[in-house]
């Protein structure tokens, strides 16, 4: 087993420290998780709502014209909303949510698709970009 250390290189460890590593970065690695599934919530329902699930919606021509682009801001700000609104649907050994005590942990992929439909609806009418 690989493990990357704090001086940026790559350690090999022993069968004997594997367990206790595992056991000390189980929860942290766990945890990192949840930032790319929000990722992966916005970019899916940009594709699947927004683009209607056609690759021909996308502009290939415009990819490095910002002017051209849409400004990104509701995804930045599903995002970041996110984490206000994730609190009641956390499901952790030191906190259990009011909503996560019925549904268990959705956080971050839910409350970020909630909040980027409406933020993206409003970017588009403002910008006029799709």
């Amino acid at each position: 087993m690989y493990v990357h250390s704090p001086n940026i290189f790559v350690t090999e460890l022993s069968p004997q420290r594997r367990s206790r590593v595992h056991c000390r970065c189980a929860p942290i690695l766990r945890n990192d998780y949840q930032f790319p599934s929000g990722y992966a919530a916005i970019v899916s329902l940009e594709h699947l709502l927004f683009k209607k699930n056609d690759p021909e919606n996308y502009n290939a021509e415009i990819w490095d014209i910002p002017a051209k682009l849409p400004t990104g801001i509701a995804a930045l700000a599903a995002g970041i909303g996110s984490f206000g609104l994730v609190i009641p649907c956390m499901h952790q050994p030191w906190f259990l949510g009011p909503i996560a005590r019925s549904t268990r942990d959705i956080g971050f992929e839910v409350v970020s698709a909630m909040l980027y439909a409406p933020f993206r609806w409003l970017e588009i009418r403002w910008k006029g970009i799709i």
